[in-house]
């Protein structure tokens, strides 16, 4: 008798919901590789990445299944490609996180101060031997978006995947990649109504 009791709510513990999460939700990851991070013909290395669902490779059965999104965590990985190039000119590349822009609204910066008043800021040399892990600083509790438009050409900041990160560095060896880059983030997506 002890047991056939001790045995039910075993059951019954272990086919529970995870706590907090309604049974119309799911939570997802995903990850790609974002465009390396090169210097142009001046020698400046200029430009932005963000985290959106539609960049999984998934995005076409999660939109069937699901209506809604949030972005719950975020992380982009810089890897290294000319470390060990002492032929080459190197310097400092500045990442920072713009909240205020996304996926379909992002502008690259135009100088170190475009990036350096931002949010969540790191220097990284372009003489780098170990990727470098750069978590974006993602609102808690952030309301749902549609995910078709997760990431909506007018930013609505506090909804879906806001925020992009952006780099800015000056003084290279023109027309060189420097920087892998590899996108990973975890959503959550909520069921059709």
């Amino acid at each position: 008798m002890e047991t056939k009791t001790a045995f039910r709510k075993k059951s019954r513990r272990t086919s529970k919901i995870p706590r907090g999460l309604p049974s119309n939700s799911m939570i997802y990851k995903s990850s790609w590789t974002s465009t390396s991070i090169s210097s142009g013909t001046t020698g400046t290395m200029a430009s932005w990445t963000a985290p959106s669902i539609i960049q999984s490779s998934e995005y076409s059965v999660l939109s069937s299944l699901f209506t809604e999104i949030r972005l719950l965590r975020a992380r982009f990985i810089f890897g290294p490609l000319q470390s060990a190039n002492g032929t080459l000119a190197h310097g400092t590349l500045v990442v920072g996180t713009n909240m205020l822009e996304n996926q379909n609204s992002g502008a690259n910066p135009t100088s170190y101060t475009d990036v350096q008043n931002q949010t969540h800021v790191i220097r990284i040399s372009t003489l780098a031997v170990r990727e470098i892990n750069y978590r974006m600083p993602v609102p808690k509790n952030l309301e749902f978006a549609n995910i078709a438009a997760d990431a909506p050409a007018t930013q609505t900041p506090w909804a879906g995947s806001p925020g992009v990160v952006k780099w800015y560095g000056s003084g290279v060896t023109v027309s060189t990649a420097f920087f892998t880059i590899h996108g990973e983030a975890l959503w959550e997506v909520r069921g059709r109504q």
